[in-house]
């Protein structure tokens, strides 16, 4: 994402656990000044908690977001909770591939983070 805005490029940061000022520390955790390219305009902060994810109300979010500002870069940190968002209201993997689809369309490059319960085995690939 920095990368990008080192580059001119906008970005997305949607995230569903931490919010703006926790997501800043992570960032400087990690010798990333996020907070600034925030302020400069550079990279949009969209924190959607995911004890009232929708599917749909992502998307949409997500859309309103894009509409205008020339965003190329997108990171979506949990991709998980949007998965089971799927699953608990019973959507299929489709909101997922339409979603892909639409940034694949924008022109936009994206990284997701997923959370696994292990790194080794036969219940990896399930």
């Amino acid at each position: 994402m920095l990368e990008g805005v080192r580059a001119g490029e906008k970005g997305l940061y949607l995230e569903f656990f931490v919010g703006n000022a926790a997501l800043y520390r992570k960032a400087r955790d990690f010798g990333m000044d996020l907070k600034t390219a925030h302020e400069a305009g550079m990279v949009e902060l969209l924190t959607m908690p995911s004890f009232e994810l929708e599917p749909d109300q992502v998307m949409q979010q997500v859309r309103r977001v894009f509409e205008g500002q020339g965003i190329t870069r997108l990171m979506v940190d949990g991709f998980i909770e949007l998965e089971l968002a799927c699953h608990s209201t019973n959507r299929s993997h489709n909101s997922a591939g339409a979603f892909e689809l639409y940034l694949k369309q924008q022109n936009v490059t994206v990284v997701y983070t997923h959370s696994i319960s292990k790194i080794v085995g036969n219940g990896l690939y399930k």
